[in-house]
């Protein structure tokens, strides 16, 4: 959820996409059309279109760039980081702050390294953004974010769908919460991941014979309204929703509205937040115990940055000037999904240091102006988005788009627990992890140390000079050593009996081309000319052959079993020698580079002399195969 914030909801119907659907006669492109569908926010038809443009040019960088950012929109920072990558990492196309969208999307996914470049990079052109130095600050301590996830038990919820579901509170002995289920209406707006219905809210009941039943609370309009996330009393509830109507269709804006709950469960609108306006939204809500303090986001004028959080204060007759809650709650991101309780503030921002995405924070509104908002750490926190915090008692709910759940966005139930006593740390565990080939150290590589008998997993990052340094209880571990550009290794250490125990672990690299055909690098027929494709290709491997001095190069050359065979084996000689020439004037040198003509010896189909075979087959067999060595004596 990455624009997590509801806002800018206009129901549509069905009919509206299917108009889109149907304009590439007036737009004239697929890439005209989709950015129409863009402007609209219909973000994954706008990607069908961006990438029939790519199909059409082979490559087209706007369409590339216009695809990350949808995918990013979505929520989908995997497929987001893999158009940035081609684009961001090859051109100068698009404005400054894609290469800081680029850089969330690889926290996200778990690259911290790379992600810390990249707000370097971003920074260096935009010095006045404060948002890149609190992501990096996030990275540098990313292993405080993971060390107290044993104290926390976290389910998904059971209620949860393919839709969206979030927003859920404890209500009448149930469960109340939004969800997008059973509507035919859509809508735009910057919360959902794709074109899905509106949201309604719905009850969970426990009955007293422990069976739950599911309702819908229908609201008036609530076919053409957008319900939740919502605040709850004993006697009414607080409800996010689109501002009155322009036209017989609700504001493309959200405000507050407060409605009352007699005993036969029926619901009458009260009165509108008076600080609702049709230019912004107001959303959110959160109410303090005596109920004269309301908690919400907003993106009104004169604040800090996207989305900030403020507060209203009610004075026995009407609601007062909202206030900005200020520094540090709020940053140049988004802050939402304020909840209050018992002193604490919990938001969501993407703004502070964070694994990655929106991350749930709390600060003490009674501590002073001195402290800081803390990250409630993994797992109640991912890369992903996590947001809608409702706690008490130390039991609770939240919403996540992270993996593995359900739909879009998910509810999950949490508890936090005390540690016990066995786990008390009293074994020092010290880690070195390395690159086998080069011994560089392996920066940011996650360590998930398992004890084998209680199956308690905690995770770790290595810092930069690839150490770890904790302390354990006496126990047996599985150590799972992982990194983005290396394979995993498992281990087993015994700290029973021990007062530390010191390791150096070397990990086997990822050689991305090793024994692979790069299909980019082809020959025309009668051709040994390398096309620039086939150069940006060779760049990759020359890049991987520098960093590892330790590797040596195979490079074989085949052509198709058209023409006379020795003129064949000429072309495929000259081939590789080409392919060679073009690495040893980078800077390869000569010794570490083998390379082979094979002529048409060595067919991959059945393409050889006197078979008929379409010009796409034949192409198959003009091709250049790398193979790395590596000499480790």
């Amino acid at each position: 959820m990455k624009n997590v914030i509801l806002i800018a909801l206009l129901s549509i119907s069905c009919q509206v996409v299917a108009q889109y659907s149907n304009i590439s006669g007036v737009w004239g492109s697929h890439f005209n059309m989709a950015n129409q569908l863009y402007e609209g926010r219909f973000y994954e038809e706008a990607i069908i279109h961006y990438k029939k443009e790519i199909e059409r040019y082979n490559f087209h960088e706007e369409s590339y760039l216009k695809i990350a950012d949808c995918y990013r929109r979505l929520g989908n920072y995997e497929k987001s980081r893999s158009y940035y990558v081609v684009v961001l990492n090859t051109s100068e196309v698009g404005a400054p702050i894609h290469k800081y969208y680029y850089a969330e999307a690889l926290l996200s996914t778990g690259d911290y390294e790379e992600a810390e470049r990249w707000y370097n990079i971003y920074s260096e052109e935009n010095p006045y953004d404060s948002r890149p130095a609190k992501r990096i600050e996030g990275i540098k301590q990313m292993n405080t974010f993971f060390k107290d996830s044993i104290n926390v038990k976290i389910k998904s919820f059971s209620n949860n769908t393919e839709h969206t579901e979030f927003g859920a509170v404890p209500f009448r002995g149930g469960v109340v919460f939004s969800s997008s289920r059973n509507k035919d209406l859509v809508i735009r707006h910057d919360y959902m991941r794709e074109i899905e219905s509106l949201l309604d809210l719905y009850v969970l009941i426990n009955n007293t014979d422990s069976t739950w039943n599911l309702e819908q609370i229908k609201l008036n309009n609530h076919w053409k309204s957008n319900d939740g996330p919502i605040a709850v009393t004993d006697d009414y509830l607080i409800v996010t929703r689109n501002n009155g109507k322009k036209k017989d269709k609700p504001d493309n804006h959200l405000g507050l509205y407060f409605y009352e709950i007699n005993e036969n469960n029926d619901w009458k609108l009260l009165y509108p937040f008076p600080f609702n306006n049709s230019s912004y939204s107001v959303i959110h809500p959160s109410l303090n115990a005596r109920k004269d303090t309301l908690f919400f986001s907003s993106d009104m004028p004169g604040g800090f940055g996207g989305k900030d959080i403020y507060y209203s204060i009610y004075d026995g007759s009407k609601w007062n000037q909202p206030v900005n809650m200020g520094a540090p709650v709020n940053t140049a991101g988004d802050e939402v999904f304020p909840f209050y309780e018992r002193g604490k503030l919990y938001f969501s921002s993407n703004g502070l240091a964070g694994i990655g995405g929106l991350d749930i924070y709390k600060i003490s509104l009674n501590a002073g102006k001195d402290e800081n908002p803390v990250n409630m750490g993994y797992p109640l926190n991912t890369g992903w988005d996590d947001f809608s915090m409702y706690i008490k008692n130390k039991k609770g709910f939240l919403a996540s788009n992270r993996p593995g759940g359900q739909g879009n966005d998910d509810i999950y139930e949490f508890e936090l627990t005390e540690p016990k006593p066995e786990l008390i740390t009293k074994v020092t565990m010290n880690l070195i992890i390395s690159d086998i080939l080069n011994s560089d150290p392996v920066t940011m590589a996650q360590i998930t140390v398992t004890n084998t008998e209680t199956k308690i997993s905690i995770q770790f990052y290595t810092d930069s000079d690839g150490t770890l340094k904790e302390t354990l209880n006496p126990a047996t571990y599985h150590i799972l050593i992982s990194s983005i550009d290396y394979k995993e290794k498992e281990i087993t250490l015994d700290l029973n009996n021990v007062k530390m125990v010191a390791e150096e672990i070397f990990l086997d690299p990822i050689l991305s081309f090793e024994n692979i055909n790069l299909d980019s690098i082809l020959f025309e027929y009668n051709d040994f000319k390398l096309s620039k494709g086939a150069e940006m290709e060779l760049d990759q491997i020359i890049e991987t052959m520098h960093k590892y001095s330790e590797i040596i190069l195979d490079i074989s050359a085949h052509t198709d079993s058209r023409g006379n065979a020795d003129y064949n084996h000429w072309l495929s000689e000259m081939r590789a020698a080409q392919t060679a020439n073009y690495l040893i004037e980078s800077g390869v040198k000569f010794e570490r580079i083998n390379f082979t003509g094979y002529g048409e010896t060595m067919l991959l189909n059945e393409c050889k002399d006197g078979v008929l075979c379409t010009e796409e087959e034949h192409s198959v067999n003009r091709r250049i195969e790398f193979k790395f060595i590596v000499d480790q004596k």
